[in-house]
């Protein structure tokens, strides 16, 4: 009898909970939400999270603030939220690099990118560009790949710093190919693109806005895309070039604090679907060299898992371990 009572009262009060947070997802949100951008102000994610939460506080009928809590990679706001309550008024636009790469790059990572997040929606995605000047003797991929194996050690890669996704990315080339090439670090892309003008470097990737003027001064010849750009369509993807498994694009994505409702979860994701499909939107995020994706949580969490073991690999080949 004791038993069954206590199983009674077990499924009691977790039909009690299910209804407390089905009703507070239906009236949610009733007050401002923050929208924490672990970057400082000015960068790409900041001007993605305020086109986001511009819209969004339209569509949801609240204030969503934007939040600057910038600092060590993205981990500072990265880690605020992992902390915060898990009700829906505090949540984040994450990266690839917040949410896959710093785990492989940060020896002790401040949060678990999986077990501290739930998963909102991806938000858009920068496709990276493969590049060479224009005057070097390598027409595509593979003739760079016998390059760079006819040179060992001799061929440079640019990036705009250690650890980004451009770094990484010319890192995971050389993995995969089995070349030794060597990295070449600037304190940001523009100084980069100038010594690869100036056959400083021999190749880099990086997103394909900034070059775009290039290539089509034809000053800089494009190789390959990590994936399909609509304003380069006579460029394949690496994968058409015979690389396996090379779609590395740079994505930004929402999350919230692990355990927040899933009727919470569902109606963000919902509205931000709406925001995306925008057609000012859409245009907005295309203007700043952004591919507007948007998609299920589950979505998001897969691409997370999957970015999770790929970027881990091109972080050991490239030694870019920080304390």
């Amino acid at each position: 009898m004791k038993i069954r009572f206590i199983r009674f009262a077990i499924a009691l009060a977790a039909g009690v909970s299910l209804t407390l947070g089905s009703a507070s997802a239906q009236n949610y949100p009733t007050r401002p939400i923050a929208l924490v951008v672990p970057f400082a102000a000015g960068s790409t994610t900041d001007i993605l999270g305020r086109i986001l939460a511009g819209k969004l506080s339209e569509s949801i009928g609240h204030r969503v603030i934007v939040d600057n809590r910038g600092g060590a990679g993205g981990s500072i706001g990265t880690e605020y939220v992992a902390r915060a309550a898990p009700d829906g008024y505090t949540i984040m636009l994450g990266t690839v690099s917040t949410h896959a790469i710093n785990a492989s790059i940060y020896s002790r990572l401040p949060y678990d990118p999986i077990k501290d997040f739930a998963p909102v929606i991806e938000f858009g995605a920068v496709p990276q560009v493969l590049v060479v000047n224009s005057s070097m003797p390598i027409r595509s991929v593979q003739e760079l790949i016998e390059y760079a194996r006819a040179r060992p050690g001799k061929v440079t890669y640019g990036s705009a710093g250690n650890g980004t996704t451009n770094h990484l990315s010319g890192a995971l080339l050389g993995a995969k190919e089995k070349l030794q090439m060597v990295h070449v670090p600037y304190r940001g892309g523009a100084q980069a693109i100038t010594d690869l003008l100036a056959n400083e470097i021999v190749f880099m990737f990086y997103p394909y806005a900034a070059l775009l003027p290039y290539i089509k001064a034809e000053t800089l010849r494009a190789l390959g895309t990590t994936a399909r750009i609509e304003a380069l369509p006579d460029v394949p993807t690496l994968a058409e070039a015979k690389l396996a498994d090379f779609e590395i694009n740079a994505w930004f994505g929402v999350f919230a604090p692990a355990k927040t409702p899933k009727p919470i979860i569902d109606k963000l994701n919902a509205e931000m679907a709406r925001v995306i499909t925008d057609p000012g939107i859409r245009e907005k995020l295309v203007q700043q060299g952004i591919d507007p994706v948007y998609g299920t949580p589950e979505e998001l969490a897969a691409l997370q898992r999957a970015d999770l073991d790929k970027w881990r690999i091109a972080v050991e080949a490239a030694g870019a371990k920080l304390d």
